[in-house]
This record gives C-alpha cells, sequence and structure tokens, in this order.
C-alpha cells in the first residue's frame, strides 16, 4: 500500500512538473497553410495564398501569450524581411501588429495578426499604406483567412472573429 502512495505521489509530481514546464519553456511552431485573400467591397476578389509560420510560441497563463519568428505570406515579397515579434494581446481579440523591418529602409506596418490559440482562425488584416497613413477598413479593406477557400467562408471566419458585421 505504501509503494502505491509513493508512486501515486511521483506521478502527480511529474505531471505537474511538465505543466508548469508548458508555461517556461517556448513551444516550437512549424507549419504552413492555405489561405485566401479578399477585398471586403469586391466579392469576386479572391486571391490563394500560403501562410508559413516559424518560431517559438510562449503560453503565459497572467500575460499575453507570444510569438517569436517568422511569419511569411506568399505573394508578399516584404513578409521575407525580419519581423517583430507577436504579442497576442487578450484585450485586443488575440491580436498584434506585423512589423517587419526591411534591411534597406524603415519599418513596414504590414497589418494586423489575429489567431486564436494554437493559431486556430488565423486572419491577417492588411493595412492600406498612404501619405504616411497606414490602417485597416472594414468596409473596403484586404484579408487574408487561413483555411477558407472562398468568399463566403472568409467572411464566416472575419463574423466569428467580431472583424466584420456585415454581409
Amino acid at each position: 500500500m505504501e509503494n502505491r502512495v509513493k508512486l501515486t505521489t511521483w506521478i502527480k509530481d511529474i505531471l505537474i512538473f511538465l505543466i508548469l514546464l508548458t508555461f517556461i519553456i517556448p513551444i516550437p511552431v512549424r507549419f504552413s497553410v492555405p489561405a485566401v485573400e479578399i477585398k471586403l467591397d469586391d466579392k469576386d476578389f479572391l486571391e490563394h495564398r500560403t501562410i508559413n509560420v516559424h518560431g517559438w510560441y510562449r503560453i503565459n497563463i497572467f500575460t499575453d501569450c507570444q510569438f517569436s519568428g517568422r511569419i511569411t505570406i506568399s505573394g508578399y515579397p516584404e513578409t521575407f524581411n525580419r519581423m517583430s515579434d507577436i504579442q497576442f494581446m487578450k484585450d485586443a481579440g488575440n491580436g498584434s501588429a506585423l512589423i517587419y523591418w526591411p534591411e534597406d529602409g524603415p519599418e513596414c506596418i504590414f497589418g494586423r495578426f489575429q489567431a486564436e490559440f494554437p493559431f486556430r482562425r488565423m486572419v491577417v488584416l492588411l493595412f492600406e499604406r498612404s501619405a504616411g497613413n497606414s490602417g485597416f477598413s472594414t468596409i473596403d479593406g484586404r484579408c487574408l483567412v487561413a483555411r477558407a477557400r472562398s468568399y463566403t467562408e472568409a467572411l464566416k471566419v472575419l463574423k466569428a472573429q467580431h472583424i466584420v458585421s456585415h454581409e
């Protein structure tokens, strides 16, 4: 009976240790996912892209989760530059700005990246750049939606993420 209690205690200790380890050690992330690019004001615009994610994901219980690494998007050469870390801000819909630093110029605020844990319902809101301003329009903006195959599927994901409310 005493051996059984010791074994149970050891198993509990090991499980607690492993769970705590997940919050201390970053988890390696490496995958590619198909996506579609849509324009909110043009149902006929549909471009197929691939989003590649490569880096480390750190789970935090009390603060925002973090991703360090690279997110590259086919068809957008600026995404192959050095990228800032992503802070998945819980207060802001688990999103963060995608900022890239070209070697020969100023930073490029590419858009806003949003995803549910662990990288589910990934959406990239592409910022329009004009005369020093950058931002996203919920009326005529461009979006990249992972794992969607059509405008309708992409719109469903955008509504679930509370990005758009219209048809």
